[in-house]
């Protein structure tokens, strides 16, 4: 669970998944998305995919809707070797 603070940037979002899930930013690749809200999705086409949180800007929007519905961060990763495809 995060508490991300107003204010929060990418980068501390980002540290904090890190440091909670023990993954090294030097080996893996990690990947932040939430899914919007049903009554938000009621709205837009049925296969929408999830918002991929990638800069400043993208948190606010995040912390701001999580301010007025329950919102789920997803934090997945991939390790580097496999991208580059080093095994």
């Amino acid at each position: 669970m995060f508490l991300a603070h107003d204010g929060c940037t990418h980068g501390e979002l980002l540290e904090m998944a890190l440091e909670d899930y023990g993954l090294d930013k030097k080996i893996e690749k990690v990947v932040l998305t939430y899914s919007l809200p049903d009554v938000i999705l009621q709205q837009m086409a049925p296969d929408t995919p999830p918002m991929h949180v990638t800069n400043d800007r993208q948190v606010r929007n995040l912390i701001e809707l999580a301010k007025t519905h329950f919102v789920r961060l997803c934090v997945s990763s991939q390790s580097q070797l496999e991208i580059f495809g080093v095994r």
